[in-house]
């Protein structure tokens, strides 16, 4: 198995490394270790992930948090291949974050478990990072910059966590998971997740159940919620106009599934992140 050294690839002055690669045909990353943290996703395409002795399918827009103590190798699904865009970074740039801001948070660079933490990143969040991405590879890579990202990105998603995928989940199942915040999807309701998935409603919600421990329903609603959330807390849209983007067509059925979600009404919880931003 190669090794991969943090030294050895960038300046001893350099807080963080990114680089962009398309994969196709049949090219690969080796499987290797490394004694640095990255974050890597997936910009285009499929990518089959082989880590920690398991195989996984990440599809477009796959975030993946990569610890040193991972080993792991990646390689095209099919003949289109893949865009992958990865960010490096040594090891006390993750252990110093830790003990300022994350002592008690057990996910992200931080997790324990078998195989690092992944994430579906939804379009608003793909173009956020789409213009981190521009921002680092315009300046000088020190710590400052990459402190800054990192901090967004984990305040952006620490409310956010969605299951590990099971080393046995199928890669439809995964890949529709990722689609759940689409705004085709959060209109047509379970109906559509079902054709999504080219499989009955019964077949999809017997495997949500079994791999995620939730209904198709309640799938689709805790996406609705992070769509919502995140609509009140950075747009200037109506909530009625947030309630039809998440495919409900009662208000007052909104209302109940979001209090039910957040603990407050959808206007009490724009007022809240409106009065800490003045």
């Amino acid at each position: 198995m190669q090794w991969m050294h943090w030294k050895r690839i960038v300046g001893s002055a350099d807080a963080f490394h990114l680089a962009r690669i398309k994969l196709n045909g049949q090219r690969s990353v080796r499987y290797h270790a490394q004694d640095f943290y990255e974050l890597f996703w997936i910009e285009e395409g499929s990518a089959l992930h082989q880590v920690n002795g398991s195989d996984f399918r990440l599809d477009s827009g796959t975030l993946v948090f990569m610890r040193s103590v991972d080993r792991h190798g990646l390689r095209t699904a099919d003949a289109n291949g893949f865009v992958l865009v990865n960010i490096a970074f040594p090891g006390r740039v993750v252990d110093s974050l830790g003990k300022l801001y994350f002592a008690r948070d057990k996910r992200w660079f931080w997790s324990q478990d078998a195989y690092p933490e992944c994430v579906a990143l939804d379009a608003s969040r793909a173009r956020w990072m789409a213009r981190w991405v521009a921002r680092l590879g315009a300046v000088v890579p020190v710590r400052l910059e990459v402190d800054l990202f990192l901090m967004e990105l984990l305040r952006e998603l620490s409310g956010t966590r969605r299951p590990l995928v099971s080393d046995k989940e199928p890669g439809w199942l995964t890949s529709l998971v990722h689609r759940l915040e689409e705004p085709a999807v959060m209109a047509g309701g379970t109906a559509e997740i079902a054709r999504q998935a080219h499989r009955t409603p019964q077949h999809v919600n017997a495997a949500l159940k079994k791999f995620r421990g939730m209904t198709s329903t309640g799938m689709l609603n805790e996406a609705r919620m992070r769509y919502a959330m995140r609509e009140l807390r950075t747009s200037t849209k109506k909530i009625l106009e947030i309630c039809f983007d998440c495919g409900f067509e009662n208000l007052s059925h909104f209302y109940e599934i979001f209090r039910r979600h957040a603990g407050v009404t959808p206007r009490t919880y724009r007022l809240r992140h409106q009065e800490l931003l003045c």
